[in-house]
């Protein structure tokens, strides 16, 4: 009987234990991009990057393997890749200058000399080229050389030129930079560029050895064959081909192969055999990469990766378009979300002054990235349209620099309309108010069409909708002359007309005044500016921009949907719990808790509004806050400010009411209910982050998992803390059963908020007693001295916080020694 009742709890636990992330671990969501840029064929593998992460596809087993920065590869950020054919490697060249090498057998050996150095300025790798056991690094400082053996440096040059390339031919190093071919004896130390001597004035790119005196370059728009007399100190260079769009020379198995526009050159080894294989003309602009026959191609673009026979000058599908499932952007910022809160939508930053990767200048050139996350299948879904056209020329300009039929004009907040999901409305700071409806741009309103106009165009900065379907739209003044509020308002009857007839909206009065908009109420001093957020805690609207010691504004709406009767409240100074009267230099975040307690996170740590009625109070001159205290806890009466030194990016609530807190430089903080302790940090040391800065945070408002985003990925870390139930009928615990080889946290789920728990032997006796953050307890599996328990069904009972609720045997764990 005891061993069907062990196998019947085996098979409930594995059954939970499938829907529900072990507290404490974390997921890598892998980044995809919006296209591929380069793929590399091999005899085994294809390699693709994407956004400068690492894919592969193995020809065997048809499996495609995301590198993990910092897991599988060392550094995030992919410059470029190269193959070495002979030594069957590949090696990856980081933006950081960092090298990794990767074998057929799955070893990784990372060459970080040149990103270690202490070389001053620029160390910017140009190429890299290979010379049986050797490999030669051209760089913006000189010239780094490697033992292929023992992938250790042979000798360094720090010549203070940008070498542009070093190849070996014959007995000579050549190397190239201020558009001169340069020489040196192959055995002499090349430590300083007076051992070497100009030849030839002459300007390439990259290059591929066919000789021991000749090589062909990409000179666009031609493919070109240099021959250099070493001794007559003559060169020649002839056109071979025509190469228009061609940038590369890629490695493969007999020769050499250039994607260019519209076909595909292959060069043979000894650089005596030419022949052009054209792209069909369906085959788009797709990354080209070919190891030995135009009989199987590879190639990608935004929709994945595939295989082609183009042999027979037609197109014959090997491998359908495969892409694996990922986000498309690494400059996470702002969260909206769907109406029942099951997804939480995500885009990136645009004009910005205080995100890490925004732009103050170039703001435009960064193109709209929805996607939406799903807390319960952990699906990214991608929600931004495809825009052959972009609205306005600025934004159409952007659109040509960038190359991507994308939304351009600088990306800010999205709001998910409440009462229809399709539709999405994005602000935008070129070209106002974008609707998008089912991943198409269905109207968008701006300077022309509309009261959204600022001093330059027409600069839409945030959106908000209130509880009772309002949308509220921030705006971009730079001008006070122009007179209006940098808060406009779409009363819901008035979306009510959008989501039918959108150009209803445009009509006006005989005095040209827009007469479906509202203005909010807003002190004419004020102008607006960049980084603009509102949150609404219950009927008054806070509101906060990037102004350098900005006042803090608030709009008292009454809860009607008329603004005629909105107070404003604006306060130039807090003033904190010690009576300290201050400026904040920026506000960079906000969020409401679960007790309508508005969180401000600045340059200068956070500040607690802790009352709302503060915020639209005449009684006060200057803005009441807290800013919380963190003990030392070194036997002094010492605390300090909470992250008072840290620039705050971004802060979430989970269903504890604690706060998560995303920083620009030291990562990503857990803080308990009122911000005075300090549960949990995670840096690029202690968790998957190959980055100190947390640029974007949301928490699962039905569970346990926390949405982390940076400039360099998205993460997934599930926590220990999940909404409470209602009572303890659904109580479970995973992993269930605890195998020996399991050694984190044992999670209880299900309980009640802040529920008492005890763990307890068959025989009944309490080996642990704890208490749920929200509705979940992490148990370690130990004993109150810290041992771990031997195996045995362990029964977990509760109670709820003031005893009016309890339960028997709650729940039971297995556990296997």
């Amino acid at each position: 009987m005891k061993k069907i009742c062990l196998i019947l709890i085996l098979m409930l636990g594995t059954a939970l234990s499938s829907v529900a992330a072990t507290a404490g671990a974390w997921k890598v969501i892998p980044m995809l991009g919006t296209g591929i840029s380069e793929v590399v064929d091999t005899p085994d593998m294809v390699y693709y990057v994407s956004d400068g992460s690492l894919y592969s596809y193995d020809k065997t087993n048809s499996e495609v393997r995301y590198y993990q920065p910092g897991k599988h590869i060392s550094s995030p950020g992919i410059k470029f890749l190269k193959y070495n054919v002979d030594a069957r490697y590949l090696m990856c060249v980081y933006t950081d200058n960092n090298i990794d090498i990767i074998y057929q057998d799955g070893r990784l050996v990372n060459l970080s000399e040149i990103k270690n150095s202490n070389v001053t300025g620029d160390k910017t790798i140009n190429s890299v080229s290979f010379d049986n056991g050797t490999i030669y690094v051209a760089t913006a400082f000189g010239i780094v050389v490697y033992d292929e053996k023992k992938m250790v440096v042979k000798e360094s040059g720090i010549f203070n030129k940008n070498v542009q390339f070093a190849q070996r031919f014959g007995n000579q190093l050549v190397i190239n930079f201020d558009y001169n071919l340069w020489t040196a004896p192959i055995d002499v130390r090349h430590n300083t560029v007076e051992k070497f001597t100009k030849r030839w004035n002459v300007g390439m790119s990259d290059i591929a050895r066919v000789s021991d005196d000749s090589f062909i370059t990409i000179s666009a728009p031609s493919l070109n064959m240099v021959k250099m007399n070493f001794e007559t100190n003559e060169i020649s260079m002839t056109e071979i081909s025509k190469a228009q769009g061609a940038t590369r020379i890629y490695a493969g198995a007999d020769g050499y192969f250039i994607p260019a526009t519209g076909k595909i050159i292959t060069v043979d080894r000894q650089g005596g055999n030419l022949t052009t294989v054209n792209l069909p003309a369906n085959f788009g602009t797709q990354v080209v990469g070919m190891w030995s026959s135009p009989s199987s191609v590879w190639a990608g673009d935004e929709n994945g990766l595939a295989n082609y026979d183009i042999s027979n000058g037609g197109l014959t599908v090997l491998k359908n378009k495969y892409i694996s499932e990922g986000s498309v952007q690494k400059n996470t910022r702002h969260v909206a979300w769907l109406p029942d809160q099951s997804e939480v939508y995500f885009n990136g930053v645009g004009y910005s002054g205080s995100h890490p990767l925004g732009s103050i200048s170039a703001g435009q050139l960064i193109p709209l990235l929805l996607e939406s996350y799903n807390w319960n299948t952990g699906k990214i879904t991608r929600r931004y349209p495809i825009c052959p056209t972009n609205n306005t020329k600025y934004s159409q300009n952007a659109q040509k620099l960038d190359g991507r039929q994308l939304l351009f004009g600088g990306c800010n907040r999205s709001a998910v309309d409440p009462v229809d999901s399709s539709f999405i409305y994005a602000a935008n700071s070129l070209d106002g108010l974008v609707v998008l409806k089912n991943r198409k741009q269905y109207y968008y309103y701006n300077e022309f069409n509309s009261p959204l106009v600022c001093a330059w165009r027409s600069r839409v900065m945030d959106l908000k909708f209130d509880q009772y379907g309002n949308l509220w739209i921030a705006i971009l003044r730079a001008d006070a002359s122009i007179g209006k509020s940098v808060v406009k308002v779409l009363t819901k009857d008035k979306l009510q007309i959008l989501r039918t007839t959108p150009e209803k909206l445009t009509e006006t009065d005989a005095d040209g005044n827009y007469i479906h908009w509202q203005d909010s109420k807003w002190n004419p001093e004020m102008t607006g500016n960049l980084d603009t957020q509102m949150e609404f805690i219950g009927n008054t609207l806070a509101y906060i921009d990037g102004t350098w010691e900005g006042p803090m504004t608030a709009v008292d709406t009454k809860g009607t949907p008329s603004t005629d009767d909105d107070q404003l409240f604006v306060f130039d100074n807090c003033e904190d719990q010690d009576g300290n009267v201050y400026k904040t230099y920026c506000k960079n975040c906000m969020a409401v808790d679960r007790r309508n307690q508005l969180w401000l996170g600045t340059t200068t740590g956070i500040h607690v509004v802790r009352n709302a009625s503060d915020l639209i109070s005449t009684a006060n001159e200057n803005l009441k806050v807290v800013r919380p205290k963190v003990s030392r806890n070194d036997g002094t009466n010492y605390a300090d400010y909470l992250l008072n030194s840290d620039n705050v990016l971004c802060i979430a609530v989970d269903n504890s009411n604690r706060k998560w807190i995303g920083t620009e430089a030291s990562g990503l903080y857990l803080v308990n209910e009122d911000g005075t302790a300090v549960l949990q940090h995670f840096t690029k040391d202690n968790s998957p982050f190959t980055t100190d800065a947390v640029t974007m945070l949301a928490c699962d408002p039905n569970g346990n998992d926390v949405l982390v985003g940076t400039p360099e990925g998205v993460y997934v870390y599930s926590s220990d803390s999940a909404p409470g139930a209602d009572d303890f009928s659904g109580v479970y615990a995973y992993p269930n059963p605890v195998r020996p080889d399991y050694t984190g946290w044992i999670t209880i789920e299900g309980l009640m908020a802040n529920s008492v728990v005890k763990i307890a032997d068959i025989k009944g006796n309490v080996i642990w007693n704890g208490r749920s953050e929200g509705g979940m307890a992490v148990w370690d599996g130990c004993d109150a001295s810290g041992n771990r328990v031997p195996s045995g069904v362990y029964l977990v009972l509760a109670s709820n916080t003031d005893g009016t609720e309890t339960t028997g045997v709650a729940t039971k764990i297995v556990v296997i020694n």
